[in-house]
């Protein structure tokens, strides 16, 4: 189980963080490699990017404490432009970890993470090629 800080976890940083925990073990348990965690260029920020066989996967995860609508809230703010802004910062990523050698297969996943008042694990929800 993951300690918590309940101070830090009421913070939407905290639960970010906590969401993005979750995820990273559930894509290590489908035999994902993790490559980064919150990469950042001027364009903006990747949560996680992975090895998913042969193809590098920027993984959005989106994390919401446990309500009765947090699982329509979830992926709300996965707007057109975001996924665009998604798009580029892969490859941005690509370009910039292979340079000028030939890029493995780019996809966009959207991971939302429902987490409890207690911090605990509730929901996972995976999409898969969003972009």
């Amino acid at each position: 189980m993951f300690a918590w800080n309940r101070r830090v976890k009421r913070n939407k940083r905290g639960l970010g963080a906590l969401g993005e925990y979750y995820a990273t073990q559930y894509l290590r348990r489908l035999g994902m490699t993790i490559v980064s965690s919150n990469w950042r260029c001027r364009i903006g920020e990747l949560d996680l990017v992975v090895l998913d066989g042969n193809e590098l996967v920027c993984v959005e995860v989106k994390s919401r404490s446990d309500s009765a609508r947090a699982d329509e809230y979830l992926f709300a703010t996965l707007t057109p432009a975001k996924k665009r802004r998604l798009r580029l910062l892969a490859e941005v990523f690509a370009a910039k970890r292979f340079g000028s050698k030939r890029w493995p297969p780019l996809r966009i996943d959207v991971i939302g993470v429902v987490i409890g008042a207690d911090s605990s694990f509730r929901r996972l929800k995976h999409l898969r090629g969003v972009v």
